[in-house]
């Protein structure tokens, strides 16, 4: 009985984690897709339960490389309310897949964004993370506009 629950908790634990990160394309491989995403966008959830995502914010997804040590990921600014709580903020275009990944954080817990292109809108889920390995970590639906950069 014992086997049987600890299987079950972690299946659980597996289950509900934050997804890994895939493999990032190179900036310059994926040229046309990063210049149609690039620019500001209104980030919101119907849920409002992301203390990184209060309301609607703005976000701007920039082209410039976010750090040396990865060139594949690029910078992200952060216009609201929590803009003075973010430390990291990047952005990538996974090698194979039709989506967008984004994280902004304070180092110890953030929000990661995957989100899909629809239409002129991204939509998807943003998962809570936290630097403690392994802890159960919520998502909420998110949507992003298109919006002017302010």
């Amino acid at each position: 009985m014992t086997r049987i629950f600890a299987v079950f908790l972690l299946v659980l634990v597996l289950a509900c984690d934050e997804p890994s990160d895939p493999p990032f394309a190179n900036p310059s491989s994926v040229h046309d897709r990063l210049v149609s995403l690039a620019g500001c966008w209104q980030f919101e959830s119907p849920s409002h339960d992301s203390p990184y995502l209060p309301g609607p914010l703005l976000v701007r997804f920039d082209t410039v490389v976010d750090h040396r040590e990865f060139p594949q990921l690029l910078r992200l600014a952060v216009n609201g309310p929590v803009s003075k709580r973010v430390r990291i903020g990047y952005w990538g275009i996974p090698v194979k897949a039709d989506r967008v990944v984004a994280f902004w954080g304070d180092g110890f817990t953030g929000i990661d964004l995957r989100l899909t292109v629809d239409g002129s809108q991204l939509r998807g889920r943003g998962y809570r993370t936290s630097d403690v390995r392994g802890s159960l970590q919520s998502s909420i639906p998110v949507v992003g506009s298109r919006a002017a950069c302010t």
